[in-house]
Formats: C-alpha cells, sequence, structure tokens
C-alpha cells in the first residue's frame, strides 16, 4: 500500500470519527435543551421569562405560501394552537426534524396550525416544498425591509408553540416534535380553550 493511500485513508478515518462524534454532541446537546424545555414546562406551564420574540410582529408577518403563491399571515389562524418553526433549505438539522412535525400535524391537524417558514428567496424555498411531498405548509415571508430575524433572531431551527398570542414554548434546535410531551402540551391547550380570553 503507497504512503499516499495511506495518509488518505487515515485523514478519512479521522475526518470521519471526528464528524460522528460532533454529530453526537451536537444531538446531545439539542436533545438536553429540548427536555430542559418540556421540563420547565411540565413544573411552570408557560414560560418562566419572556422569549427573544416580539410575538405581535411575528403574528402579522405577511407569509406566501410556497406551493400555492397564497398570501396570508399566522394571526389568521389564531383561533388555533400555532406551531411555527423557522428553518432553512441549507440546514441539515432542519431537515432531520420535519418527518416527525409531519407526524405531529397528522396527529394535531385539526386543532394546530402550522406554518414553516423560511427567509430564502422565494424560488428556493418554492423548489423545496414542490419536491417534497409531505403535507408539510411551507412559506416565505415578504421581504418589506422588516427581517424575521429582527423579529425571531437568527437561530435555526427554532420553533414556538403560540397559543392565544402568547409563546408556550421556545426551542433552539432540532427535536422530536412528534414525542407525548408535545402531544401532551397541545392537548393541555385545547382543554383550557373555555378559559381563552
Amino acid at each position: 500500500m503507497s504512503t499516499k493511500l495511506l495518509y488518505f485513508l487515515l485523514g478519512l478515518g479521522l475526518g470521519l470519527c471526528s464528524w460522528w462524534v460532533t454529530d453526537r454532541v451536537l444531538a446531545y446537546r439539542f436533545n438536553a435543551h429540548y427536555e430542559n424545555q418540556m421540563a420547565r414546562y411540565d413544573t411552570q406551564g408557560f414560560l418562566d421569562e419572556e422569549p427573544q420574540l416580539d410575538v405581535e410582529k411575528l403574528l402579522d408577518l405577511a407569509l406566501t405560501d410556497a406551493r400555492t403563491g397564497t398570501s396570508t399571515t399566522i394571526r389568521a389562524a389564531s383561533d388555533k394552537v400555532l406551531f411555527v418553526n423557522l428553518w432553512a433549505t441549507w440546514c441539515n438539522p432542519c431537515i432531520l426534524e420535519m418527518p416527525s412535525i409531519a407526524r405531529l400535524k397528522e396527529l394535531r391537524g385539526d386543532s394546530t396550525a402550522f406554518f414553516l417558514i423560511s427567509n430564502e428567496e422565494p424560488d428556493r424555498v418554492r423548489e423545496f416544498a414542490t419536491n417534497d411531498d409531505s403535507p408539510l405548509p411551507f412559506y416565505h415571508y415578504d421581504l418589506d425591509g422588516s427581517g424575521l430575524e429582527t423579529i425571531a433572531g437568527q437561530a435555526i431551527p427554532r420553533t414556538f408553540i403560540i397559543y392565544n398570542a402568547r409563546v408556550i414554548l421556545d426551542h433552539v434546535g432540532s427535536a422530536p416534535w412528534d414525542s407525548e410531551k408535545v402531544l401532551a402540551i397541545i392537548d393541555g391547550l385545547l382543554a383550557s380553550e373555555p378559559e381563552k380570553q
């Protein structure tokens, strides 16, 4: 075996090991954050601090359905539990969590409105949505000078569960959105609907 080939294989092996370790560490970190958010909800209900989010601006953000071209806002569905996910086509953690979001939509789609929002060019989001066979509704927001980053920050994937114009859950990172804990949160909100003002 030649020395160049040996160095190549050694470098490849080290690269794969580094990638695997990094992937595991990030997955652990994201899962730990997710579990922490769930534990906080279990013990305190609503978030105990105001998230860095302008809820009113987010609800009124002008969105365009990437498949149909229809314009809407999140507020148009504010009589439901709102599941708002900020994502991008180049973001692997965003793509990895989409199957669990799709399953959540299948389980709670009647009572929950889903908004998967990207700030990328409309053509790129449209192409992704067209090639994706999931039931997820993909949106891009209209570039009117008020960037989504100024409303909700830059981290993605970032997911909000909002009810009655109040943030119930704010999570940064990929997560298993079809988990029993998330279902219980949504069911608990719906059970309290008579109290909604």
